[in-house]
């Protein structure tokens, strides 16, 4: 089975989004922490899903984007290691390059 492990960084990344969403809409920050944890699993399954990302300081590191949030993580035997959650303006700032497969 596989499975997602949360580093850290992405936990704390996670809550500050939860946060910040619930001052104002406590419902859709409920529903938007649903549907990252949805989208690792999902990314767990299958293996073919994401970009590499270059730059990020993680071998093998890759994202996949849900909504204006791009979620960064590294495949393991037994999932994903999901080590970051940046919002795709935060990306942007800090350049973090694609790469083609």
């Amino acid at each position: 089975m596989s499975g997602v492990d949360y580093a850290p960084e992405a936990d704390d990344d996670l809550v500050g989004v939860v946060d910040y969403i619930a001052r104002d809409k406590p419902e859709a920050a409920r529903i938007w922490i649903k549907k990252i944890r949805e989208t690792c699993a999902t990314i767990a399954s299958h293996a073919e899903i994401g970009e590499l990302r270059k730059g990020f300081g993680v071998p093998g590191g890759q994202s996949f984007s849900v909504g204006n949030y791009v979620i960064f993580f590294r495949h393991t035997e037994d999932g994903i290691v999901t080590f970051d959650v940046k919002s795709k303006q935060q990306v942007e700032k800090f350049n973090i390059e694609i790469v083609d497969a």
